[in-house]
């Protein structure tokens, strides 16, 4: 489950989103959590980034996720008042796609056009922001302490180790430098609930690499992953919950982000347990 390759380097993407002072139909938050959250009642405008495909089976729908196949597949909400006309796009065997930024308000499953869409080629998403490392920087910076134990199989080792101990709650590799694969520019970092230096000393048994071993995690990997799972059932979720990868909270994929929703999830799960991540961003 934990397989990593030498250039496998975390970024986090923060999805558009910011809080809003003027709402038609409730008043916004300013919730650091998520800027995106609005009443339910909101009737105001939303924008968002995605693929409008046409396909002989449907017509005009908004996607975030895309079967890799030529036509490409999609399925997901209706898009009212689009015009292909009016748009650069591809076109085989019937189908008809591309990648727009869109505006327009929401109701349930239909995505209404306010304005024209806007072509969109991945210049408009912000740009990924690394994240950081969560230990001190040792003396002389980082760099293996046994480059003879510093491969993909040591590495492969250590996080086979870490992920099958008690308090496991995730892990990353950090690429630092170039990204030539040096492992002297490596580090392992792991999150856990349990001793972070007992941990740490088990993985130096097979780890001569960087290691950075952080306690102090509020959930195990299990854990998150049993929410996960139960989100799944979550009305208007996506895909159900994701594990941050550091023990901490579940993100929940959805369309639009309300405080209502967001009060209920915190009710269930403990307060900033469960994060809403919402896809389209209210403009009003």
């Amino acid at each position: 489950m934990h397989r990593r390759s030498w250039v496998a380097v975390l970024m986090l993407l923060t999805l558009p989103g910011c809080a809003r002072t003027a709402d038609p139909g409730g008043p916004a938050t300013t919730d650091p959590l998520d800027p995106s959250l609005v009443s339910a009642s909101y009737g105001g405008r939303f924008q968002t980034i995605g693929t409008v495909l046409e396909s002989p089976e449907h017509g005009p729908q908004l996607c975030y996720s895309v079967a890799d196949s030529y036509p490409p597949q999609c399925e997901g909400p209706d898009v009212v008042d689009w015009d292909w006309s009016a748009v650069e796009a591809e076109s085989a065997s019937g189908t008809t796609w591309g990648t727009y930024r869109i505006t327009g308000t929401w109701d349930d499953m239909t995505f209404a056009l306010t304005e024209p869409a806007e072509a969109d080629s991945g210049t408009s998403y912000p740009e990924p922001e690394r994240l950081r490392i969560p230990c001190p920087e040792p003396a002389g910076g980082w760099q293996p302490v046994d480059a003879e134990r510093s491969g993909q199989a040591d590495l492969d080792a250590a996080d086979q180790r870490a992920s099958n101990s008690s308090g496991f709650a995730g892990d990353r590799v950090d690429q630092l430098g170039s990204y030539d694969n040096d492992p002297a520019d490596l580090v392992y970092i792991v999150h856990t609930t349990g001793d972070a230096r007992a941990l740490e000393a088990d993985l130096r048994a097979v780890w001569g690499g960087s290691l950075c071993v952080v306690g102090g995690a509020r959930f195990t990997e299990a854990e998150q992953l049993s929410m996960s799972e139960a989100l799944r059932e979550e009305p208007g979720a996506l895909w159900g919950g994701s594990p941050d990868g550091i023990g901490e909270r579940v993100d929940l994929t959805v369309y639009v982000a309300t405080v209502q929703r967001q009060a209920s999830l915190d009710e269930r799960y403990g307060i900033g347990t469960v994060r809403q991540i919402a896809l389209f961003e209210p403009l009003d």
